[in-house]
């Protein structure tokens, strides 16, 4: 049936050529022979500049994305560094070894002391806000820092976390909090965001285990980091830790000390080796996800970048073939017409 269709319809058009005179069929003959190779060319010229640019714009993210990487790492580098130089001063081995000879008069004497060295030390790149010790039998002394705003843990969780210091046996552990935080209480934390480290503080030398030691780290010290690259480009960059919870974020898209309200997505991610040329959509809007795993401690950091970013490009190649092509079509039109003619 359909091949006597076929027949059919090729018999109109050659009945229909037959009657068209020689004028226009050499016309719509140059004009086919025009057009078909100027869209072939056009196609795969648009394909090809399309890739080129799109690797171009991915090559130049993700050496933005190693800077930031290297730049945290350095952050959390110095944290740690500073831990160790600062567990093993004086005032806070005497405090944590001499706990119940101390009285209200010596623990402040003891925080001023703690706190001009603090400042004189690291007054260029201090920043740790706060430093609260704990004995080993959980007695808490604030002696570096504004205590209203420190955030103080509840008692089970407080003890869960000490363990986790214990365990760890030296090590920093890190943790991330929020005035909203369930699991943390902030005390007047205007704030926002803070990082929690804490660790075991050993006797210098023994070695011994005398107490605990929790520095309060303000996570603008990360954000400001990528912030400016964040904004311009109007991407979503946050750092979470193996939990899945956010350490620290420059927008509103996240929230410091809760799950990332996108699992599913980090996890297609970390799949796809750090770099997901697919687009997501989040908020709404398209988004190509990259990822980086910080070589400090087991953080990654997320960098979502809008879909039309790396289109923005596209749009003036788009253009510029299209014109190519309009010129390419009148010249073709009129030297046909003139041939035929």
């Amino acid at each position: 049936m359909w091949r006597e269709k076929l027949k059919n319809a090729g018999i109109a058009i050659t009945d229909w050529m037959r009657n068209v005179n020689i004028f226009n069929r050499l016309f719509i003959m140059f004009i086919f022979a025009t057009l078909l190779p100027l869209i072939m060319t056009e196609v795969w010229s648009y394909r090809k500049s399309s890739s080129v640019i799109q690797e171009k714009v991915f090559i130049s993210v993700n050496e933005v994305m190693n800077q930031l990487s290297s730049n945290v790492d350095k952050k959390i580098e110095k944290v740690r560094n500073d831990s160790i130089e600062i567990s093993y001063m004086p005032e806070i081995q005497d405090v944590l070894s001499n706990y119940n000879e101390y009285n209200s008069r010596m623990l402040n004497s003891a925080k001023v002391n703690i706190t001009q060295m603090m400042s004189t030390k690291y007054v260029f790149d201090n920043i740790v806000s706060s430093i609260t010790l704990y004995t080993l039998e959980h007695q808490r002394v604030n002696v570096y820092g504004e205590d209203i705003y420190n955030v103080t843990l509840e008692r089970e969780l407080r003890e869960a976390w000490l363990e986790e210091c214990d365990e760890n046996d030296g090590k920093c552990v890190f943790r991330a909090v929020n005035g909203e935080d369930a699991r943390y209480r902030g005390r007047g934390n205007k704030r926002g965001g803070e990082i929690v480290i804490g660790k075991v503080v050993k006797q210098r030398k023994s070695g011994e285990v005398i107490g605990y030691m929790v520095m309060q780290v303000d996570e603008s010290n990360f954000s400001d980091i990528y912030k400016a690259i964040n904004q311009e480009i109007q991407a979503e960059t946050f750092i979470v830790d193996p939990d899945g919870i956010i350490v620290s974020t420059a927008g509103t898209y996240a929230v410091v000390g809760e799950a990332y309200p996108y699992p599913e997505i980090l996890g297609t991610i970390d799949g796809a080796g750090g770099r997901n040329t697919q687009a997501v959509t989040i908020h709404g809007q398209r988004m190509v996800p990259l990822c980086r795993r910080l070589e400090e401690n087991e953080w990654r950091v997320f960098f979502l970048i809008p879909q039309e970013y790396l289109r923005a490009d596209l749009r003036s190649v788009l253009l510029s073939s299209l014109g190519v092509a309009l010129a390419g079509l009148l010249l073709g039109v009129g030297f046909t017409f003139l041939f035929s003619y």
